[in-house]
């Protein structure tokens, strides 16, 4: 276990740490892109071509289901309740779950049939009843990949089928939707985990055969001849979950193998740290006129990173934090202070290149004292000016 030292030097506080440093080099695997990332701390770990644009097949049901997951969080859909099958959806090509024209289907169900078998007919019968049309949906689908910042992303099915409309995205903006999907709706991702969906007495196994293996929690996998073979992976072992995005496989067993290869790479390599805690405190600052005479500082939020794990080299961790002034005084707090008060920065560096930021706050409530104990700090601080 990492630990940190913190020393105060008047307004900074420095820390250090020892343990490793500096990664192997990414493994060589048979696609033409891919992006690597620990989602536990938003780093990525590896990239090849990530911003290159390419045809993602059925890797579009992921933000058909991120839409359609927040439908359900904000009240909008439930799972109790049933889609009206229409007869686009019905026909609608390649791989299905075997809804009916005319039917009535749970979205519970429609949700399993996009996402462990696939269903295009699922995900456009999805796509209608939360928008009216598919095309309304897909206006949907390229305002939130914008507003998540999937700059190199256009929708133009909630399927990924092939289109006469274009249509592509990057291996980057695919880990950027596959991250926010465990952020944003953890209470839905069980869904990819299913390794089999039986409707309409038809049972058929999910894509994703890295299911099989221990520690692959999801996602999706994806092909059509333009796309070639793809998957998005996730992968969670202690407290870390890393998630491989890998495009354009020549074959279906370069697919997963470039994913297995991504994450192995990905945990062996790289361990996480979190040198900061919100719960634990960093510093503690003078009062004057309260009724305590200092006050505990903590971080605003966690800090987490991903570094290198390689044996014998030091990691090279600074924590740096700066206090405001107040006024002409050095950083001190003048009472009455309410909890969550911001007085200063901490910075987590490593080799003096900032990691990640956040604010340093109070967590306790001073009151003021009386006229006695402010004529006694006022007599404290004049001396400390001389």
């Amino acid at each position: 276990m990492n630990s940190f030292k913190i020393n105060t030097i008047a307004a900074v506080l420095l820390a250090s740490v020892s343990s490793m440093a500096t990664a192997a080099s990414a493994p060589n695997i048979p696609v033409k892109s891919y992006s690597l990332v620990d989602e536990t701390t938003g780093t990525t770990l590896a990239s090849s071509n990530q911003n290159d644009e390419t045809q993602i097949a059925s890797l579009t049901k992921i933000m058909t289901a991120y839409i359609v997951f927040g439908q359900l969080k904000n009240g909008y859909l439930k799972l109790d309740e049933k889609a009206l099958i229409s007869k686009k959806a019905w026909k609608t090509d390649g791989s299905s779950m075997f809804i009916e024209v005319g039917t009535s289907v749970l979205i519970e169900d429609l949700i399993k049939g996009m996402l462990i078998v696939s269903g295009n007919d699922a995900a456009r019968a999805l796509a209608e009843h939360v928008a009216g049309t598919s095309e309304s949906f897909v206006e949907m689908m390229n305002k939130t990949a914008k507003k998540l910042g999937m700059n190199n992303t256009v929708y133009a099915n909630p399927t990924g089928l092939p289109s006469n409309i274009e249509q592509h995205s990057t291996a980057h903006d695919q880990a950027i939707l596959a991250s926010h999907i465990y952020s944003d709706f953890p209470e839905y991702t069980h869904y990819f985990e299913d390794k089999s969906f039986t409707f309409n007495g038809i049972t058929q196994p999910n894509r994703n055969r890295l299911l099989k293996q221990d520690g692959y929690e999801g996602m999706k996998t994806g092909y059509t001849g333009k796309s070639g073979w793809s998957i998005i992976s996730s992968f969670k072992k202690d407290d870390r979950r890393i998630i491989a995005v890998a495009l354009n496989a020549g074959s279906v067993a370069d697919r997963f193998s470039s994913a297995s290869s991504l994450t192995k790479f990905g945990y062996s390599q790289f361990k996480k740290i979190t040198p900061l805690h919100k719960d634990n405190a960093i510093s503690e600052m003078e009062v004057y006129y309260g009724k305590q005479n200092t006050i505990k500082l903590y971080p605003e939020k966690d800090l987490s990173f991903s570094i290198p794990r390689n044996i014998g080299k030091n990691d090279n961790i600074t924590i740096e934090l700066a206090l405001d002034k107040n006024g002409d005084h050095q950083p001190v707090l003048f009472a009455p202070i309410v909890n969550s008060y911001v007085v200063g920065t901490v910075t987590v560096k490593q080799d003096g290149v900032s990691l990640g930021t956040t604010n340093v706050i109070t967590k306790d409530h001073i009151e003021q004292v009386g006229v006695g104990g402010k004529i006694a700090d006022k007599l404290k601080l004049f001396i400390k000016r001389i």
